[in-house]
C-alpha cells in the first residue's frame, strides 16, 4: 500500500464514522420524533440509504449525504483522467449499496482499510460499462450527396439511408423492448424532424457519461462545419435535442371580432450550399489538423495539451455565437473565442496577438493591428454598457467579429500543424510562437 492509499482510507474513515453517527441519529428517531425533525430540518426529509435487503429506504441526512459525495471525489481525483468514465451520483448510490450491505466474510473497515470499498465499487461498476454507439438526429445540410461523410470520428448519414439500411432491425427491437411505449412511427417521426443521424462510438463509460460525451464530440463536429459555412447559412446547424426553434412550428393570432386564426407549418435548420460542398470542405488546407483534433479528443478521456483545448474552446464559442439569435451577445462570444486562442493572461494584449496571428505577411499588419483595435472597441462597448441594442449597426459589428474569429481559427490551426512538425505542440511553443509573430510583424512595419 502506497502512502497515498493510506491517506486515501484514512480519510475516508473518517467519512464513514460520520456517516455512522448520522445513520444511528437518523434511525434513533421514530414517528412524532422523526417527523418534528424534518419540520425543524426539511432538507432531510429528502435524503435516505437503502435498506440492506432491498426493500425500502432508511432515514439519513442532507450532512451523512455529503460525506459519501467526498469519499466519491477524493477516489475520483485519485484516479485521474479515467474518472471522467464515471457518474458521480450513480457511484454514490453504489457506494451507499455497498457500506450498508456489509458483508460478513469481509473485515470490518479501519483507518488502513477504508479506501478499499471504494475501489471495489469501481470495480464492479466497471463490469457493467459498455462500449456504445449513439444516434443523433441532426440539421446539418440541405443536400442528400454524399448520403453518408465523416467530420473526424463522427459519422453523418442521410436520414432516409439510415432508416433505409436499419428499420427492419429498429423494429424487431423496439418490439421486444419492454416499456417502450413510443413505437418505431413515434422514433421515426421524432428522427424525421433532422435531414441527418449523427453515429458516434464512445469507449466503455457510464451510459450517462457516454451519452454526454457522444453529444459533446456531435457538437464539435458540427460546430467544426458551422465555422466554415459561416452564420449567414449555417446559424440553423444544430442537434436536435438543442434548444431553439422547433422544425414543426404552429403559429396563433387574434383579430378584432374575426376569432382566431391558427396556422401550421415546418422549417428546415439545414444550410443550402453549392452541390460540391462536401469536397470544398475536404480540400481546405487546415481541415486535416481540424479532423486530426477531433480524432485526438475523442479517443481518449485525458486532458488534452493546451494548444489543443484553446482550440476546442474557442470552437465551441464561435460555435455558440453562429446560432445565437442576438447580434450583441454573438459579438461578445466571437471575441472570447478570439481570446481563448491567443491570450494567456489577464493583461495580455490580444489585439496585437490577434492582429499577428491573422497577417498573411508582415506588411499587413497595421490594418489588421487598427482593425482589431477598432473592433475590440465594439466589444468593449458591449460588454460595459454603452452600445445600443437599437442602433442598427450590431448585426454588421456580429458579422466583422466574426469573420475575425474565423480567420483566426483557421490560423490557428495551421500554427498547430507547423507546432506539430516541430515536436513542440505545448503551451511553451505556443507561447514562443506567438512571441516569434509579433516580434516579426512589429519589425518589419
Amino acid at each position: 500500500m502506497t502512502d497515498h492509499q493510506r491517506t486515501l482510507s484514512r480519510k475516508d474513515f473518517r467519512d464513514y464514522e460520520f456517516i455512522l453517527k448520522e445513520m444511528e441519529r437518523a434511525l434513533s428517531m421514530v414517528g412524532p420524533a422523526l417527523m418534528a425533525h424534518y419540520n425543524a430540518h426539511q432538507e432531510d426529509a429528502f435524503y435516505t440509504l437503502p435498506r440492506s435487503d432491498g426493500r425500502g429506504h432508511l432515514p439519513f441526512t442532507r450532512k451523512g449525504e455529503s460525506h459519501f459525495y467526498e469519499i466519491v471525489h477524493r477516489g475520483l481525483r485519485a484516479m485521474g483522467s479515467a474518472s471522467r468514465r464515471y457518474d458521480i451520483s450513480n457511484l454514490v448510490n453504489a457506494l451507499k449499496l455497498a457500506f450498508i450491505a456489509g458483508k460478513e466474510d469481509e473485515p470490518p473497515l479501519t483507518a488502513e482499510n477504508a479506501h478499499e470499498l471504494f475501489e471495489t465499487v469501481i470495480r464492479e461498476v466497471e463490469e457493467g460499462l459498455d462500449v456504445l454507439t449513439h444516434y443523433i438526429p441532426c440539421s446539418i445540410v440541405a443536400h442528400s450527396q454524399p448520403d453518408q461523410f465523416e467530420v473526424g470520428p463522427v459519422k453523418f448519414v442521410w436520414r432516409e439511408r439510415f432508416f433505409r439500411e436499419n428499420e427492419s432491425v429498429l423494429r424487431t427491437t423496439i418490439d421486444e423492448t419492454p416499456g417502450f411505449e413510443w413505437g418505431f412511427e413515434a422514433l421515426e417521426s421524432f428522427f424525421k424532424q433532422s435531414s441527418w443521424v449523427a453515429m458516434v462510438t464512445i469507449e466503455a463509460a457510464d451510459k450517462e457519461k457516454s451519452s454526454e460525451r457522444a453529444r459533446e464530440i456531435t457538437q464539435t463536429a458540427l460546430d467544426m462545419l458551422k465555422a466554415v459555412i459561416g452564420s449567414a447559412r449555417g446559424a440553423g446547424i444544430r442537434q436536435a435535442y438543442d434548444n431553439g426553434m422547433p422544425s414543426r412550428i404552429a403559429s396563433l393570432n387574434l383579430a378584432a371580432g374575426k376569432g382566431f386564426s391558427p396556422s401550421w407549418g415546418s422549417r428546415s435548420h439545414d444550410a443550402v450550399l453549392t452541390e460540391d460542398w462536401h469536397q470544398v470542405i475536404r480540400t481546405l488546407p487546415f481541415w486535416e489538423t481540424a479532423e486530426s483534433i477531433l480524432d485526438r479528443y475523442s479517443n481518449a478521456w485525458e486532458v488534452l495539451d493546451e494548444p489543443y483545448l484553446r482550440f476546442l474552446d474557442a470552437l465551441k464559442w464561435h460555435g455558440e455565437a453562429i446560432s445565437d439569435s442576438e447580434p450583441n451577445a454573438r459579438s461578445v462570444k466571437y471575441w472570447i473565442a478570439v481570446e481563448r486562442l491567443v491570450s494567456f493572461r489577464s493583461n495580455d494584449d490580444v489585439t496585437k496577438k490577434a492582429a499577428s496571428l491573422s497577417c498573411e505577411s508582415p506588411r499587413q499588419f497595421p490594418d489588421h493591428f487598427k482593425k482589431c483595435q477598432r473592433l475590440f472597441g465594439k466589444r468593449s462597448a458591449i460588454v460595459h454598457g454603452s452600445a445600443s441594442r437599437e442602433t442598427g449597426e450590431s448585426e454588421g459589428v456580429a458579422l466583422e467579429i466574426e469573420n475575425l474569429s474565423r480567420t483566426l481559427l483557421f490560423s490557428y490551426l495551421r500554427l498547430i500543424r507547423e507546432l506539430e512538425l516541430d515536436g513542440r505542440c505545448d503551451r511553451q511553443g505556443l507561447a514562443t510562437e506567438f512571441e516569434s509573430l509579433g516580434v516579426n510583424n512589429r519589425s518589419k512595419q
